[in-house]
């Protein structure tokens, strides 16, 4: 019994530090009860376009303001609107290196 109230009296404070935690966007996105999107359609698409207009970088799906990445290609995409990814080689000459291409050695191309 002592074990339980003391249970039900640490979840009101673990709670509020949960809440205080979540950006406020979030929370104006979401209702609190039953996590119904409050914003409309044209407002949740503003905050997932990026400056060229893309909805997620072209990169996910907007759910009510926010960008859930979904990756079509190797790596991982993340980021607010999707424009990060994890998986980047370096390029030289529009060519990726790598251990089979050559690469620029000194000012040179080498092997």
């Amino acid at each position: 019994m002592h074990s339980e109230v003391l249970v039900q009296s640490m979840l009101v404070p673990l709670s509020l530090i949960l809440l205080s935690a979540v950006e406020d966007s979030l929370l104006q996105s979401v209702s609190q009860v039953g996590l119904v999107c409050k914003l409309s359609t044209e407002s949740s698409l503003r905050r997932c376009r990026t400056p060229d207009g893309k909805i997620c970088s072209g990169k996910g799906k907007c759910d009510c303001g926010v960008c859930v990445c979904e990756a079509k290609e190797p790596g991982k995409f993340y980021g607010p609107r999707c424009e990060c990814h994890d998986w980047v080689c370096a390029t030289y000459n529009g060519q990726v290196c790598n251990d089979i291409v050559p690469f620029l050695k000194g000012g040179t191309i080498g092997i």
